[in-house]
Formats: C-alpha cells, sequence, structure tokens
C-alpha cells in the first residue's frame, strides 16, 4: 500500500518552506543522508521553537523517514516539545534531535535568514554558494541586503522545485 502524505504534515511542512523567510522567524536548514553530496536541501522557516517542535513530530518522520516505523521517534520527538517551549531550542536539544534523525536528514544549521546571509558556517556557505551559481556567479559572498529578495525566493524555489 502506498504512503499518503497526511494534510496536516503536508501543510507545515509548505508552509515552513514557503513563508517570508526575512520575518523574525527560526530557520532550519535539513540535509538528507541518503543522498551525496548531502543535497536534497530545504530550509525551513518557524514563528517559534513550538511551531519548530510541531513540524518536527507531524511532519519529519512523516516526508523524511518513509515507510520506517517512526512510532518510537515520534514519541521522543513529543518529548522535546515542553524543553523547546521553556528554553528554546538549544545546542544540547539539537545534538539530542540530531542522534534521533541522522539516519534520515541532518539538521546542518538553525538561525535567522540574516544569519544564513552571512554564510559564515560550512553549511550557509554552501547555500549562498548554490545561490550565487544560480545567478551565475562564483564564490559564497555574503548575501548583501540588495539581494536578499532574490535569495529568499531562491531558497523557496528549492521547494517547489
Amino acid at each position: 500500500m502506498e504512503h499518503e502524505p497526511s494534510s496536516a504534515g503536508l501543510r507545515l511542512l509548505s508552509e515552513a518552506a514557503t513563508c517570508d523567510s526575512q520575518a523574525d522567524r527560526l530557520g532550519v536548514l535539513l540535509l538528507a543522508t541518503t543522498e551525496e553530496p548531502s543535497w536534497p536541501r530545504l530550509v525551513l522557516w518557524f514563528d517559534n521553537p513550538l511551531a519548530f517542535g510541531r513540524f518536527l513530530v507531524e511532519a519529519l518522520p512523516e516526508f523524511y523517514c518513509g515507510e520506517d516505523d517512526v512510532g518510537d521517534l515520534v514519541e521522543r520527538l513529543e518529548s522535546l516539545l515542553p524543553a523547546m517551549v521553556a528554553d528554546g531550542v538549544t545546542q544540547e536539544l539539537l545534538d539530542e534531535l540530531d542522534s534521533w534523525v541522522n539516519r534520515w536528514v541532518t539538521i546542518a544549521w538553525l538561525g535567522s535568514f540574516s544569519d544564513l546571509c552571512i554564510a559564515d558556517t560550512e553549511a550557509t556557505a554552501r547555500v549562498v554558494e548554490a545561490f550565487r551559481m544560480d545567478q551565475g556567479q562564483d564564490g559564497a559572498d555574503p548575501v548583501l541586503p540588495d539581494e536578499a529578495d532574490d535569495f529568499a525566493d531562491y531558497l523557496t524555489l528549492w521547494f517547489e522545485g
């Protein structure tokens, strides 16, 4: 029997991939671990840690874990929600989360749109470099303010493409 995505999971994924990335949101870069060189990729945006947590519980297992039995994973992810609400998304929490999902997906980066534009980590530099290549340029120079709209549109195309 073919797996059909739930409408709630699909809605959460679509909203996170296509919302206004330049607003004050929490951004997450997901890389599939089954592909080389760690693509496909997707940048998602959340209004707050709880929205990110809801995505983790309701959509991530469905869209990234395939047909595997993920009931135990969902329970573990649900157990993180109180800490996400109380403390935000801490590095310790991300490390724990990554240990649970790294079989299917890697959370390669977490930050704001401005952080992503700076391209000061390996993951963010790869994203900006891909944008530069799409624009017919080389390198991973930071995204300038007058390029921000084009960069935001480019990130949305990853989801639509």
